[in-house]
C-alpha cells in the first residue's frame, strides 16, 4: 500500500514512520519532510499520528524472571495437553478412535 492511501491506522502500524517518529536521523527525517511537502493533504493525519506514537511510553526490554517463564511454559504444555485430551475424548465419542489390530476398510 502507498503511503499516499494511508490511513491514520496504517501510519500507527508502519514500522518506518514509528522509527521516524521515535528515532529521527537525517534519512527518515528528510524522507517524511519530502513526503509531507508532495502530499500536504495528509498532514493533519500524519501529526495526529505522531502525537499518539510520541505519547506511548515503550517499555525497551520485557524481563521474564525464572519463576515466570516456567509458569508460563507449564501453563502451555497443561492447555497442549488438555486439548489433547479432548480431542481423543471427541475420537472416541464419534467413534473415530480405531482400535491396534481393528482393519479400516470392512471385509
Amino acid at each position: 500500500m502507498k503511503y499516499e492511501d494511508y490511513t491514520i491506522d496504517n501510519f500507527l502500524m508502519d514500522d518506518f514512520f514509528i522509527h521516524w517518529v521515535k528515532y529521527p536521523n537525517e534519512n527518515n527525517r528528510h524522507f517524511w519532510e519530502k513526503w509531507l511537502g508532495q502530499h500536504p493533504e495528509k498532514r493533519e493525519i500524519v501529526m495526529q499520528a505522531v502525537m499518539i506514537i510520541s505519547s506511548v511510553h515503550y517499555q525497551s526490554k520485557t524481563v521474564m524472571d525464572d519463576r515466570r517463564y516456567v509458569e508460563a511454559f507449564e501453563n502451555i504444555l497443561k492447555a497442549d495437553n488438555e486439548s489433547d485430551l479432548k480431542k481423543q475424548k471427541r475420537r472416541v465419542s464419534e467413534g473415530l478412535l480405531i482400535s491396534p489390530g481393528e482393519e479400516l476398510l470392512p471385509e
